[in-house]
């Protein structure tokens, strides 16, 4: 039902039924049926929702590329290239680029996308031109913009920025005829309505009933029916002028009663929507929207005293417990938007006019509500929930201000199981048997350098042989992993399995070694100030710590030991023994390009001889090699092989992880 009511406040909706198509009329009636609760939306039909036409042109929703532009926004920031940003800035295709360009200028009205592109540290031209220039070159090609081409392989960053600037321009002046629908708190600088019209707070649901507008619209002056696409209208007349619309979705569910207002002249004026207790949950007026709780939020965090002095708002204990499981994932989310990026949480921490004490519970109710409604979704959650409960009371016994670091990982990481929890994990996956016999997909946490060390070692029958002999199935389907170089051994619930679909796909017996691993650096260095004890597995690694875990066996690791820019040398050139113990299965190698590298990374092709694009910060396995290529497997996929020359994967990989089985 979240889908469904997402449809319902995001989708602009025609005016008229003369408007409508046929296949617009059936949609709404699905919706109609959907939200009252007698068919469930499936296969595409939300899609088609989506699709509705405004005077023979399509509305374009842009909530995805609204999500791409804010995760762009969030993780260039800082001082360091963020794990999952070359990720997203992989999401931006031809289709979606002038959306994302725009989406993200709103956000960061300070700083366009492609600056921030180019001032962040291990990024810079090569990511502008292939992330930026190269679609946005397409989508302009498609829409017949030919005045103005890309310049041909260039990486200068003026004449980029130019090319970018120039054509977002022309392409956002052609397309000003083209109709979209927009939050209303996109960015984090939203206008407060200046409009003198007051907004009731609270309705008295039965008088939004048919009954109930009978009778506050006499039938001498008004005409109050019902609608079967629109639910309830109220028109004068003698003119036939629509006045007002009702919807009444699911109130019985708490999905509450939502208004439509007209002007004189017909025209769309004001869109308000009320809970089932007749509370007023946001409305649209100026093509804006407003979450009044999410209003309300913000100017408590961002009160001010008479002498113009940051303090904060007097109401805000009583608006944090306003916060419940029907408005948590909402009220999360339009804070993040309307705050540029901060989230509530880091908010309240942050927040020098709270005690700890007060900071600590207001965070203790946020955080509890979302774990309820993720409980209440069957979503594992007792490893999020111990972590956040721990770093809570950890953080309250500190003095000033709150780091919701921990916290906030641990909300983004149920967040994403909440997500992705409809979704048909056996699609993905196969179920677990205690023995790793499957490919996998890295999920959207940070961990290549243990995917990456576990797909080498897959590769080797003897290093296979040694992992599978950490793994088995219990008779009630759990996992149960041993950790040699931890010295632990962890029982994985199957519950656990498929609740963490932040995790990889594929193989779920890879899921539960993520797992067991991520555990153990929780309880062994979740408060350490050691900034190379990694507590989580999401903040990288290298594989070398992933064989000690395993394995207590760590290996080498050759940008240590070999010095800058002989790596190559050492590994490859003396005899190719390196070549020789991977093609021998005696050694278990895995590469990673770290943020030292400055040098431009050349490509490597895949079996079909298509350029595939190495990674920055990135790991990768090395499955086999000959006296011309290195053969490489990515986390992101490892049924896909590819390759590069000797002199190729020299310039490109300045880490290297070795582990001698003999």
């Amino acid at each position: 039902m979240d889908e469904i009511k997402k449809i319902l406040f995001d989708v602009n909706y025609t005016t008229s039924k003369s408007q409508q198509t046929n296949d617009d009329k059936q949609d709404f009636t699905k919706l109609s049926e959907a939200l009252s609760g007698k068919k469930q939306l499936i296969g595409n039909d939300t899609i088609q929702i989506y699709s509705y036409k405004l005077n023979g042109k399509r509305i374009t929703t842009t909530n995805q590329n609204e999500k791409i532009a804010g995760k762009i926004f969030n993780q260039i920031q800082g001082l360091s290239l963020k794990k999952n940003t070359l990720k997203t800035l992989q999401q931006i295709n031809e289709q979606n680029i002038l959306d994302v360009i725009n989406e993200y200028n709103k956000i960061s009205p300070d700083e366009t996308l492609a600056d921030a592109i180019l001032s962040e540290w291990g990024l810079g031209g090569e990511a502008l031109r292939i992330y930026i220039a190269e679609p946005l070159a397409k989508y302009a090609e498609n829409q017949g913009l030919t005045e103005t081409a890309l310049p041909e392989n260039t990486l200068d960053i003026k004449e980029l920025k130019t090319y970018i600037n120039s054509t977002v321009k022309k392409l956002n002046s052609a397309n000003t005829e083209e109709v979209h629908y927009e939050h209303a708190s996109t960015t984090g600088n939203t206008k407060k309505s200046n409009n003198q019209e007051k907004i009731p707070e609270s309705i008295d649901p039965n008088e939004y009933t048919l009954e109930g507008l009978k009778k506050k619209y006499p039938s001498d002056k008004y005409i109050v029916e019902e609608d079967p696409y629109y639910g309830l209208t109220v028109k004068e007349k003698n003119s036939n002028k629509l006045i007002l619309k009702v919807y009444i979705a699911g109130r019985a569910e708490g999905y509450g009663t939502y208004i439509t207002e007209y002007d004189e002249e017909g025209k769309e004026k004001l869109f308000r929507g009320y809970n089932a207790k007749g509370e007023l949950q946001f409305y649209d007026k100026n093509g804006e929207r407003h979450y009044v709780l999410v209003d309300k939020l913000y100017d408590d965090i961002y009160a001010k005293t008479k002498w113009g002095l940051p303090t904060t708002g007097k109401d805000i204990d009583k608006h944090i417990k306003q916060i419940n499981t029907e408005n948590i994932l909402t009220i999360l989310r339009e804070y993040a938007d309307k705050s540029g990026g901060e989230s509530l949480i880091q908010a309240i921490m942050s927040e020098l006019g709270l005690s700890a004490e007060k900071r600590a519970e207001l965070v203790t109710h946020v955080t509890d509500v979302l774990l309820e409604y993720a409980q209440a979704k069957g979503i594992y959650t007792d490893d999020i929930a111990d972590r956040i409960r721990q770093n809570i009371g950890y953080e309250k016994r500190k003095i000033g201000p709150m780091n919701a670091d921990n916290i906030e990982k641990d909300i983004e990481r149920l967040l994403d199981r909440i997500s992705t929890s409809d979704a048909d994990e056996d699609n993905n996956s196969t179920a677990p048997n205690g023995r790793i016999d499957g490919d996998f997909k890295q999920g959207i946490t940070g961990d290549c350098w243990l995917l990456a060390a576990i797909k080498a070692i897959t590769n080797n029958p003897q290093a296979l042989e040694m992992l599978n002999s950490l793994i088995t199935q219990d008779a009630n389907g759990n996992i149960i992993v041993e950790l040699k170089g931890a010295g632990k051994t962890y029982i994985i619930t199957r519950e656990e399995l498929y609740g963490c679909t932040e995790l990889s796909t594929g193989d779920l017996d890879i899921r539960a070694i993520e797992i067991a691993v991520n555990r153990y650096l929780h309880e062994e260095y979740e408060h350490s100030w050691n900034p190379h004890r990694r507590n989580d597995i999401d903040k990288g690694g290298q594989a070398q710590l992933a064989f000690q875990i395993l394995f207590n066996k760590g290996g080498d690791n050759f940008l240590r030991e070999s010095g800058w820019g002989s790596i190559y040398e050492a590994l490859f050139s003396v005899n190719n023994s390196l070549i020789e113990k991977i093609k021998n299965h005696k050694a278990i190698v895995v590469a990673g390009v770290t943020p030292l590298n400055f040098s431009e990374l050349k490509k490597a092709t895949d079996e079909n001889g298509n350029n595939v694009n190495i990674e920055r910060n990135h790991a990768y396995s090395i499955i086999d090699a000959d006296e011309q290529y290195v053969y490489l497997a990515n986390p992101w996929d490892t049924s896909q092989v590819i390759k590069m020359t000797h002199e190729d994967f020299k310039a490109t990989f300045n880490s290297v992880d070795v582990l001698e089985l003999e």
